[in-house]
């Protein structure tokens, strides 16, 4: 590859990477959506939230672990622009706000969604590595015949 081919494709790779973020959003928001109008409860019940940000965790976790870098812009369609738009940070804080004239439930609310998001994450990352390990093992195993 010459040089200026080699500069062509560097320059190339963050564009790259913006429209797989910007592609992951849309899914990610397209998600939430669906999940919110299947359950009926609205864009912004708790329990809908907590689920949303729960699952969105497991999945960060496990893209994170079981992707690494041998597909970068998947990896970036799935953390930053699925996970990112699919969970709501902003929606969690709204609920926080509201709950606040109960403090033990805006506690517990605060709580569960924290640690069980940490929770789940971590569970994505274990589902990860030993998804990861498993096709590599697959990959080895056919390579070798």
């Amino acid at each position: 590859m010459n040089m200026k081919n080699a500069n062509l494709v560097r320059a190339q790779k963050p564009q790259a990477g913006m429209l797989a973020v910007f592609a992951g959003g849309c899914c990610g928001t397209f998600a939430r959506v669906g999940v919110c109008v299947l359950a009926g409860l609205g864009f912004s019940h708790p329990g809908i939230i907590l689920a949303i940000n729960l699952a969105g965790s497991a999945v960060l976790g496990f893209s994170q672990t079981y992707m690494r870098a041998n597909h970068p812009h998947l990896k970036q369609f799935v953390t930053s622009g699925f996970c990112g738009a699919f969970t709501t940070y902003a929606t969690f804080v709204g609920i926080l706000a509201t709950l606040a004239a109960a403090p033990w439930l805006c506690a517990l609310y605060a709580a569960a969604s924290l640690a069980g998001g940490v929770l789940c994450a971590r569970a994505g990352q274990i589902a990860g590595t030993m998804a990861r390990a498993k096709t590599c093992t697959k990959t080895r195993a056919t390579s070798s015949r």
